[in-house]
């Protein structure tokens, strides 16, 4: 009975922290020579369906060409629909389709990060489309410039601790059951 409660606890383990895991990255990198803008990091999004991920989180950092540091990602409250940055400069939906054309992984309202103490916006537009980034510097202007080099790496898929758990969980109550089945005597009828 004891070991029975150990695969029901392992289980139930398995199941309650099976929503948390994240399901794909992104590594990106990008450059505006001239400009001596560049940056880097990590999308964490979620698929969404249809070649579309919201993005969760990242991690990275940018250089403006005065500033550098790290960036913060503002969350999306009205997934996936468009938002309202906290200056009001700014539409953004924080949604990547990497996917949707070779020159196009963005769409018009973007990525929305805190960097530096202003806003900072990825996003796609003009034609034909182009990777650009806008800054709020707090004097309701921005400046925007098309970015000559956007690297996204394909999702690597993150591991799932519950799926292993689980998967851990199965294996074992099999070499349970095979171990008590083995020690069982074998009746053999006399007639």
């Amino acid at each position: 009975m004891k070991k029975l409660s150990f695969v029901f606890a392992a289980l139930a383990m398995a199941l309650a922290i099976s929503p948390a895991a994240k399901a794909d990255s992104f590594d990106f990198t990008y450059s505006d020579v001239p400009d001596g803008v560049s940056g880097s990091g990590t999308l964490y999004g979620t698929a969404q369906g249809g070649g579309v991920w919201l993005i969760d989180s990242a991690t990275g950092s940018f250089n403006d060409g005065i500033n550098s540091g790290a960036i913060t990602l503002i969350q999306n409250a009205v997934a996936p629909g468009a938002n309202s940055s906290p200056s009001g400069y700014f539409d953004y939906d924080n949604l990547l389709s990497p996917y949707a054309s070779p020159d196009q992984a963005l769409d018009y309202d973007g990525l929305l990060f805190s960097f530096a103490g202003v806003e900072l916006d990825l996003w796609d537009g003009g034609f034909p489309p182009a990777e650009n980034w806008s800054e709020n510097n707090g004097n309701g202007g921005a400046g925007t410039f098309a970015i000559t080099a956007i690297h996204l790496d394909q999702p690597a898929a993150t591991p799932e601790p519950a799926s292993l758990l689980l998967m851990g969980t199965g294996l074992m109550t099999l070499l349970v059951l095979s171990l008590r089945n083995r020690r069982r005597p074998v009746l053999v009828a006399n007639l």
